[in-house]
């Protein structure tokens, strides 16, 4: 062929590549889909693709060379070979996944993350444009940023580096240009969720165009942890008075108003030295209990009861700890009264026997707080019969005592009882009486009488033979007695022998004196109750007859001196004795 009609033919091949050039192009910048080869002519396509890209991009492993009527094309972007006919530009498909362990930022196109599971949020980017372009001709491809994992990709990112032979003319939507990159920022993408990003370029310069698209996301998941704090608080209850010897009942109730458990809470209780707790080894000695683990919203309740020993303001202050935690205080104040009970007793000092006596025993307060559950007891001596009680005091035969319960006595005030007895024996006799308070507090008040005794005096006279012959001796025994309950004092006995007898002799506790035949004994200083004493008397028979021997008896009780007479028969050696008369006197 000619010169000329190689020039021609050549012109031509030319003019119908910049024409198809130019179509794909124009179709690749469409906004409302990607280019695609018409169907009549197709065109091959160059792909390369993560393996996490969707199954409608596959990629051919070879695009399918073009012919240029025996001349040959430039290669494009992932072609070997050149084509068996003219066609317009094929699309190039790139696809990458993102993911924070070890794809983050750069295309996955030869080994691709597979999307993570879980939380792990990943995205695939898929590129798509022709493989062939003019300078100066405008032409376009498509970003296509998917979330082909379970989870909601956050703060997606697409970046795409513009070669320096290539201007940015715009796209949709609009990216920012910065250093030689489009950036996008895409916000969350859903799981499944796609995103196109068309872009409009031109080419500066002939050679190979490449660009490269970069998708960054974030996976965002929430780990909700509940914060706990336990918030103890102690509250102390207590009686705000009380009495020496009362049990003191303290109650402590710890309670976690937080939201968390206060663990291994200790509890500390400085009870006050007026204050006695069993366990409390020395007065005013800190108690401590270990309540373990308080679960939010449980309430533990302690008794920390004590004895109160002495009168006064006392302040018992407890605290509780815990782990972690600041120490929590509480206090109670309570006011020991000492409760104080006078016992008064009153009653006479000397009675006679069988006599009536009356005692009055008055009860008073005089401490601060009111006595409760009062006892009076009153216990009679052996000489003291009772006889009554007043105010419903009941007497006990077996122990003779008088006992009254007081069920109040408010203070400053007295209360008075009595009692009535019967002075039974002689003597000084003490009575005894004690007022106790529900606590064993006692107070003791007691009084003696002295009973005067009765002596009863008894004088006995007896001839120890009778009747006796002229000649004959015989003896008067005088007994006297005190069957009385006193003893007797100053006993004088004096006997005088009749005229038909002869005193021989006497002989008696005391010495005596006679004078005739009148005996008189010294004064017996003391003649006890109960007891008795003799005198005798030795005489001699000296004339027949019926004789009479008396016997004086005087002390200081008698208001006279009494006599006792006892008749001896006396006769001769010619009468016969009177048997009758000696009978009746041995009788």
């Amino acid at each position: 062929m000619p010169a000329r009609g190689y020039t021609l033919t050549a012109g031509l091949v030319l003019l119908a590549t910049g024409l198809l050039g130019w179509h794909g192009a124009a179709v690749a910048q469409r906004p409302d889909r990607p280019w695609q080869p018409a169907p009549d002519t197709p065109a091959p396509i160059a792909r390369t693709q993560s393996p996490s890209a969707p199954a409608t991009h596959a990629l051919d492993p070879v695009a399918t060379p073009l012919s240029a009527g025996g001349h040959e094309l430039l290669p494009v972007i992932a072609c070997t070979k050149a084509a068996s006919k003219p066609a317009p530009a094929p699309i190039v498909r790139v696809s990458a996944t993102d993911a924070p362990a070890s794809s983050k930022g750069s295309p996955a196109v030869e080994k691709p993350a597979a999307p993570a599971a879980g939380a792990v949020a990943a995205v695939a980017v898929e590129k798509i444009g022709p493989d062939s372009a003019t300078v100066g001709q405008p032409f376009g491809y498509e970003i296509i940023v998917r979330n082909p994992g379970a989870t909601a990709a956050q703060f997606v990112r697409v970046q795409d580096k513009l070669p320096e032979n290539l201007r940015y003319l715009g796209s949709e939507p609009s990216g920012e240009m910065q250093a030689g990159q489009l950036l996008w920022n895409l916000g969350t993408m859903e799981p499944g969720a796609q995103r196109r990003i068309e872009v409009q370029v031109q080419a500066t310069g002939d050679g190979e165009v490449l660009t490269t698209a970069t998708a960054t996301c974030s996976a965002r998941t929430n780990l909700r942890t509940k914060v706990s704090q336990p918030k103890l608080s102690l509250v102390k209850k207590g009686p705000e008075t009380a009495q020496v010897g009362d049990k003191v009942k303290f109650e402590l109730v710890v309670s976690n108003l937080g939201s968390g458990p206060a663990e291994k809470v200790l509890l500390r209780d400085k009870m006050p030295a007026g204050l006695q707790h069993p366990a409390q080894r020395a007065p005013g000695e800190v108690i401590e209990a270990d309540l373990g683990t308080v679960a939010p919203g449980q309430t533990k309740t302690i008794d920390m009861s004590a004895t109160a020993i002495q009168p006064g303001r006392f302040v018992n202050e407890a605290s509780i700890s815990a782990t972690g935690m600041t120490e929590v205080k509480a206090q109670a104040v309570v006011i020991v009264n000492d409760v104080s009970l006078s016992l008064r007793k009153s009653g006479p000092d000397q009675a006679n026997p069988n006599q009536e006596l009356e005692y009055a025993l008055v009860v008073t307060n005089t401490g601060a707080a009111s006595a409760a559950n009062v006892k009076l007891i009153d216990t009679l001596p052996e000489g003291l019969a009772f006889v009554s009680a007043s105010d419903g005091g009941i007497h006990d035969t077996k122990t003779h005592v008088v006992q009254w319960d007081v069920a109040s006595l408010p203070p400053g005030q007295s209360k008075t009882f009595s009692v009535r007895v019967k002075a039974a024996k002689s003597g000084d006799w003490t009575n005894q009486a004690v007022v106790r308070t529900e606590h064993g507090r006692e107070t003791r008040a007691e009084s003696t009488v002295h009973v005067e005794g009765v002596p009863a005096m008894l004088l006995e006279v007896v001839d120890l033979d009778d009747p006796v012959e002229v000649g004959a001796e015989t003896t008067y025994e005088v007994r006297v007695v005190n069957q009385g309950t006193a003893p007797c004092t100053n006993v004088t006995v004096i006997c005088d022998v009749p005229a038909g007898l002869d005193l021989l002799g006497a002989e008696g506790p005391v010495t005596k004196r006679t004078q005739g035949k009148r005996v008189t004994f010294e004064p017996l200083p003391k003649l006890a109750a109960k007891a008795d004493v003799i005198y005798k008397v030795k005489v001699r028979a000296t004339r027949a007859g019926d004789w009479r021997f008396r016997a004086w008896l005087s002390s200081d009780h008698l208001p006279q001196a009494i006599y006792e007479d006892e008749s001896t028969q006396v006769y001769s050696d010619d009468e016969a004795a009177p048997f009758g008369h000696q009978e009746m006197n041995k009788r």
